[in-house]
């Protein structure tokens, strides 16, 4: 009765052991599901941060320039002198014409120096308002479309570690012959305190906000010019045609040809082949745990 008990046993045991190497011979895959995630296309341009509001103090009438009120960076009021000049020409006494500031703001640029003989309209100072700043960029003639009026997008200046948010205020409708680009006015939301006119950073839009399913590269083979997927029904390996769109952030959209929940194939020990059955890694193999149970189950018997 011993014998016979052993023998049973054995038996079991052979015969799972053969199931478990019948099942190791099929291919792993390892997957992930398939879900739909928040995209964008990115549009990035090179931008100049610029006073909107600027003037520049001219000469008037030729004569010397005799005196320079406010220095560099100092700030003025509009109406504040800023230069004295005295007109020169010859048989004419003249006053002291004092030119005085059109704007609030900081004189930002010193042109001609204390004693300077100056012509009329020759440049003296420059005084620019530092609460009102925009930015400029060009935009090729095909993004014009998706960049659309009061589109949203972030400036950004890496060395001086700036980051801004900007609204475009305006397009120009006026293609330029050479560069085949359009000026865009930018306007900075919130404080600006930061911002120097002059700095040139970067501004990224998010344009044709979508929903969408990204892939890893990884995940696509190619039959011929053709893209296709793996994915796993019912245990089997399926390949899927499916069309590709944008590259946003290392992953690949698809545009067509896949579903939500699809359990999308991104690594394989090895070939598979259409219809193969295999084992998804990280999942039980309900096979071995049958086999198991079977052994149980002749165990208690004898």
């Amino acid at each position: 009765m011993q014998t016979l008990k052993m023998i049973f046993i054995f038996s079991a045991l052979l015969s799972n052991a053969f199931a478990v190497a019948a099942e190791k011979k099929k291919p792993s895959v390892k997957v992930v599901n398939v879900i739909e995630e928040s995209v964008a296309d990115l549009l990035q341009f090179p931008a100049q941060i610029q006073a909107k509001e600027r003037s520049v103090i001219i000469s008037e009438a030729q004569g010397n320039l005799i005196e320079i009120t406010v220095s560099l960076g100092q700030k003025v009021k509009a109406g504040d002198t800023v230069a004295i000049l005295q007109n020169t020409m010859p048989g004419y006494e003249f006053s002291k014409a004092r030119l005085k500031s059109p704007i609030d703001g900081v004189v930002s640029q010193l042109f001609s120096p204390v004693g300077s003989k100056l012509m009329a309209n020759a440049k003296i100072l420059e005084i620019f308002n530092p609460n009102k700043l925009h930015a400029m960029i060009d935009i090729a003639a095909k993004d014009i479309g998706p960049l659309q009026l009061h589109s949203l997008g972030t400036f950004k200046h890496k060395d001086l570690g700036i980051e801004a948010k900007v609204k475009v205020l305006g397009v120009s409708p006026y293609i330029h012959p050479v560069t085949g680009t359009a000026s865009a006015e930018l306007e900075f939301l919130g404080d600006v305190a930061n911002l120097n006119p002059g700095l040139i950073g970067s501004v990224t839009f998010r344009v044709k906000e979508r929903n969408a399913y990204l892939i890893p590269e990884t995940a696509i083979t190619y039959l011929g010019n053709k893209p296709k997927v793996g994915i796993i029904e019912e245990g089997k390996y399926k390949l899927l045609d499916i069309k590709l769109g944008a590259r946003p952030a290392g992953k690949i959209e698809v545009t067509e040809g896949l579903k939500s929940n699809d359990q999308l194939v991104i690594r394989a020990s090895g070939f598979v082949g259409e219809g193969e059955e295999v084992i998804i890694e990280g999942q039980p193999v309900v096979q071995k745990e049958a086999k198991k149970a079977e052994t149980e189950q002749t165990e208690a018997k004898i």
